[in-house]
């Protein structure tokens, strides 16, 4: 029996190009975000560290002043006599924005060390990230690239997921197909081929671009 046979009467196959970096890492949310953040609210996260930030910073301040903690700092030029003079509670306010900054700073060098772990494992990845064709049928999807194929049935798609650019398909909480904007504008019946999508599998989940953890893709 063919593979075509296998996955029942063949409603759409696409041509789907490789997956690109920027791509790579949004598959990476698709797949891994559900998992491991399922109730994630990025905005909500950076409303609390404002918040608990300028609550610490003004207890900070409060407590300098109602205890009448006191002293000098000066930093400046010994050659021009000029700088800068902070006393009292000022001293207490610049060590918390220093507090403040190398909790930022930090927190921008691990993202950096996580896009540049993104760009190693795609590059490493490049054959499972390579062109594809899917084949979407009755019984589930065929995938085809650089000479293999594998079959995944229906009841291992488990879930649609939207962002920016790209509808990602994912199997088993795992993995995850990734159809390009630029592919499903030229389908000639966009619409019919959700539909179909949804039937089967549920109306996709819109997820906001996040730098993750490494999830796999399709094999």
């Amino acid at each position: 029996m063919s593979l075509e046979a296998e996955i029942g009467a063949v409603h759409y196959t696409l041509d789907v190009p490789a997956l690109d970096e920027a791509g790579y890492a949004k598959l990476q949310t698709a797949v891994m975000m559900p998992v491991l953040y399922p109730r994630r609210r990025p905005l909500l996260n950076i409303a609390i560290v404002l918040v608990v930030s300028a609550f610490v910073g003004g207890m900070v301040g409060y407590l300098a002043s109602k205890w009448s903690l006191s002293g000098q700092m000066w930093i400046g030029s010994l050659e021009t006599g000029e700088g800068w003079a902070l006393g009292g509670s000022e001293i207490f306010l610049a060590a918390a924005g220093l507090v403040l900054f190398a909790f930022i700073l930090a927190l921008m060098l691990v993202r950096l060390n996580h896009r540049r772990m993104l760009r190693r494992l795609h590059d490493a990845s490049s054959r499972l990230l390579a062109p594809l064709t899917l084949s979407f049928g009755e019984g589930g999807i065929l995938s085809r690239s650089e000479g293999k194929a594998s079959i995944n049935p229906w009841p291992r798609v488990t879930g649609l997921r939207e962002m920016p650019g790209y509808l990602f398909i994912l199997i088993d909480h795992a993995t995850a197909f990734w159809l390009p904007e630029s592919t499903l504008a030229n389908l000639p019946d966009r619409d019919g081929f959700m539909r179909f999508l949804q039937d089967r599998i549920g109306p996709p989940a819109s997820i906001a671009p996040q730098d993750v953890p490494q999830g796999a893709p399709p094999g």
